[in-house]
Order: C-alpha cells, then sequence, then structure tokens
C-alpha cells in the first residue's frame, strides 16, 4: 500500500489533519474520492461555460452590430484578452480576421468570458452596462461581485484540469456558485443543470479524518467502488 501510495502522490490529496500518519491507507481513498468529485465538477463546469460563453458572446454581437464581434474596431481589449482571441484562432488554425463566425466563439475558454467582467480597460462602461449585464437577466448586483465569484470558479476549473486536488476548498460553496450563475443567465438552463448534476452525491461521499490508520479504508472504500 505505501508503494502505491508513493506512486500515485497521494498524501497531497488529503487535507492537512486527515491522514494519521505517512504511511495512512486513507490517502488513496483521498484520492480516488478527489479524482471522482474533480470529474463531477468538471461536467458541471463544461455546461456552465458553455452557457455562459454562448449568454455573453450572444449579447456582444447584438452590442457591436456584428457576428464576428472580436474583429470590431472599438472592442479594445486589454493585452490579455487580446492574446487569449489570438490562442483561439491558432487552436482552429485561422488568423483572427479569418475565424469563423459559427463556432470560434466556441474556441473562447471560462477564463476569457471572465476576464470580460473584470475592470479591464474600463469594461464596466463600455462592456458590461451597455451589452453584458443583459446576459445575466436575473442578476441585480454588479459587475465588480459577478466578477469575484466567477474568478473563484476559473481557480476551480484550472485546479481541476491540472489534477490539483480540490478537496480542501469550500466544494459545497464552489457547487452553489455555479448554480446561482447559471440561475442569472435563466432559469431554463438552471433546471436542466439541476437535472445532470452528480456532485450533491460525491460530495456526501467526502472522506473523513483517519481514526486509526489501517482500519481507516473500509467506510468509504465501497461506495466510491475503488479498490485501494
Amino acid at each position: 500500500m505505501i508503494a502505491l501510495i508513493e506512486a500515485m502522490g497521494a498524501r497531497r490529496y488529503a487535507p492537512l489533519g486527515q491522514l494519521c500518519s505517512g504511511s495512512c491507507q486513507r490517502a488513496m481513498v483521498w484520492y480516488a474520492w478527489d479524482a471522482a468529485v474533480a470529474a463531477g465538477f468538471f461536467e458541471l463546469l463544461r455546461h456552465f461555460e458553455n452557457a455562459l460563453g454562448r449568454a455573453m458572446s450572444a449579447r456582444l454581437a447584438a452590442g457591436f452590430a456584428r457576428a464576428d464581434w472580436w474583429n470590431a474596431q472599438t472592442l479594445d481589449l486589454t493585452y490579455t484578452g487580446n492574446a487569449m482571441i489570438e490562442k483561439a484562432a491558432e487552436r482552429i488554425g485561422r488568423t483572427r480576421g479569418t475565424a469563423p463566425v459559427g463556432s470560434f466563439a466556441n474556441e473562447l475558454m471560462l477564463g476569457f468570458w471572465v476576464s470580460l467582467l473584470s475592470r479591464g480597460s474600463d469594461y464596466d462602461n463600455r462592456l458590461w452596462r451597455p451589452m453584458l449585464r443583459h446576459a445575466f437577466p436575473e442578476y441585480r448586483g454588479s459587475r465588480a461581485a459577478l466578477h469575484q465569484d466567477l474568478a473563484y470558479l476559473v481557480t476551480l476549473r484550472n485546479k481541476i484540469a491540472h489534477h490539483a486536488p480540490i478537496g480542501s476548498r469550500h466544494l459545497p460553496a464552489d457547487h452553489e456558485s455555479i448554480h446561482r450563475i447559471v440561475g442569472y443567465l435563466g432559469q431554463l438552463q438552471v433546471k436542466w443543470l439541476e437535472r445532470h448534476d452528480r456532485v450533491p452525491a460525491l460530495l456526501a461521499l467526502r472522506p473523513g479524518r483517519c481514526p486509526n490508520g489501517h482500519l481507516c479504508v473500509a467506510d468509504v472504500e465501497g461506495r466510491l467502488h475503488y479498490d485501494v
């Protein structure tokens, strides 16, 4: 078991104080649970990112009166925002000016959409007030507050994408944030999300602190269906 724990780097997936020792078998239970709950969140974030991107892209297209809003001369993004657009074009082997209207917006990632809700280059007056606030018809707060909520979710997405541990995060709060923000987009989206959400069941399987080392596997091993 110690050899497996070492081979998988499992100890780092257990939050501080959850293992009884460096050879605690529960390290593999934490490793398996972290992978399972990360997969559940990644599914949820996929739906979240699609809904967010499509809603914001539609408002930008309407605001700039062109489907390829990323080519509008008055868009005036920050250096980072422009770089994200260029990278998205590179991924499909095109330049920014020749990127296909029908599919290009799908190449833009969550970090890009969230960056448009930052202060940017006066984004509050140029993008948020005239355009992007209308992508969130059920939201009544400030751009800054919404951006902060979304920034936390970008961090979660990046951790999952890079296989970093997420068990130390307040995952129920992350889960609530995803549903709340999708609710700002519209009730149709959030109701669908609720029907396809595996995360609550996975959160209920969160391992506890090791009580005594060598007997620490039995209570969650079967429920997670992992042979540690």
